[in-house]
């Protein structure tokens, strides 16, 4: 529980906000790891399932068939399969954020960061990619044919609920922060900026920087659009008035297992996938060749 502190006491060292906004975006970047990695093999072993040849870039899959072998059910399952399960995910990742908020240490941190990328990856994909219309937007957008109008509204709609979303998330995510002079009022910009905007902008970079040459816009709008939920949870957390904390919470360290790891984690990505990482249904009769597949590489 927060203690009274004197001013001079309030002040916060910039190396202890340095480390927590080191921390924080190594544990953005493995929540984002965990996210599109079950966004992107869902969707791939989707595509396995009925029998669609399909390879994993670092950014995209590349479903190696004509537009005219496409039948609107598969494309509605394929295309909603990976965002749906975000969806589960996050939610899962909520039960153990509420149960985990009186807990010292960064688990909960995590659960936060897997909670809003677990929502982007729904909500706002369906944001974004109804400018784009590619991704997530096809599954409605096949769904009902005649019309485009039930994607775009659905669009809207999503980008209402992210804001909703985002502004309900605030006191969960205040409640993450251990340090009793970062939850003071006074402090309350500085645990914005340290504990949201920086991560995700640091965050960003890293995965950005680890994806050179493959990123596609499809994920580059998606770390965008995410704003959607971290601007009104920023709204929620400046004017939340609780102050308090986990007893006797931690002095702020530097994590470097978690920056290693976050490194690990992106570079094993890029390792594995740079080349593509070929799925090969047996059924598929007229099978491309490795001559075609690494053409499209």
């Amino acid at each position: 529980m927060a203690s009274s502190l004197s001013p001079s006491e309030s002040r916060i060292g910039t190396w202890k906000l340095v480390t927590i906004a080191l921390n924080s975006a190594a544990i953005y970047v493995l929540a984002y790891i965990l996210v599109f990695g079950v966004l992107q093999l869902s969707q791939a072993a989707m595509a396995y399932r009925y029998v669609i040849p399909t390879i994993l870039h670092p950014s995209k899959l590349n479903y190696l068939i004509q537009d005219p072998e496409w039948r609107r059910s598969i494309i509605v399952i394929v295309f909603s399969t990976g965002p749906v399960l975000c969806l589960l995910l996050a939610v899962v990742a909520l039960f153990r954020l509420r149960s985990t908020l009186e807990d010292r240490g960064s688990a909960k941190v995590f659960y936060a960061w897997v909670v809003l990328h677990g929502c982007n990856q729904f909500f706002g994909a369906m944001v974004a990619d109804n400018f784009l219309r590619d991704g997530f937007w096809l599954a409605p957008a096949y769904l009902v044919i005649t019309s485009t109008v039930p994607a775009i509204a659905l669009g809207f709609l999503f980008a209402n609920l992210c804001l909703v979303i985002g502004y309900k998330l605030s006191l969960p995510f205040l409640k993450t922060c251990d340090s009793i002079s970062l939850m003071r009022l006074e402090n309350r910009p500085k645990l914005i900026w340290i504990t949201i905007f920086a991560p995700w902008a640091i965050g960003t970079l890293a995965v950005n920087l680890s994806k050179i040459g493959t990123m596609t816009m499809l994920e580059a709008a998606h770390s965008l659009v995410i704003l959607l939920l971290l601007i009104p949870m920023a709204v929620g957390i400046r004017f939340e008035m609780h102050e308090l904390t986990v007893p006797a919470p931690r002095r702020p360290r530097l994590e470097r297992v978690l920056i290693v790891s976050a490194l690990t984690a992106l570079i094993g990505w890029r390792a594995i996938t740079h080349k593509g990482i070929y799925f090969k249904p047996h059924g598929y009769r007229s099978y491309p060749g490795r001559d075609v597949v690494d053409k499209v590489r």
